[in-house]
């Protein structure tokens, strides 16, 4: 197998991140980021503006976020909602468990656990 088909076995076998998010009696799911992923989430605007932390955090859960069954959690057309009418603190907890996985420290650290592959 070449060096490029182990990256991609690498990746494949990755599983899910998962959060519990007792503040909404939920658990979101996220698969591991893709360069191409981190790309959308990380992207200038159209006028070459880098984005602020909370576009990131917003772009982080509509991009990444998934149901228990896989389906994305967050509808894009939802964006002006999800930065102006939820809980800043709960938001940007589980953004950083997604853009963070693993390598958390501290109270996320403890809440983010590794899911199932699905």
């Amino acid at each position: 197998m070449s060096i490029l088909g182990k990256a991609v076995a690498h990746f494949e076998s990755l599983k899910n991140g998962e959060i519990n998010v007792p503040e909404w009696d939920v658990d979101i799911f996220w698969k591991p980021l893709s360069l191409h992923a981190e790309s959308k989430i990380y992207a200038a605007d159209d006028a070459g503006v880098t984005p602020s932390a909370e576009i990131l955090w917003t772009r982080a859960l509509i991009q990444c976020a998934l149901d228990k069954d896989g389906a994305p959690a967050f509808d894009e057309m939802k964006e002006d909602q999800l930065r102006h009418a939820v809980d800043s603190r709960i938001l940007k907890r589980v953004a950083q468990a997604i853009l963070g996985g693993s390598t958390l420290s501290g109270d996320v650290a403890g809440k983010v656990k590794t899911a199932k592959k699905g």
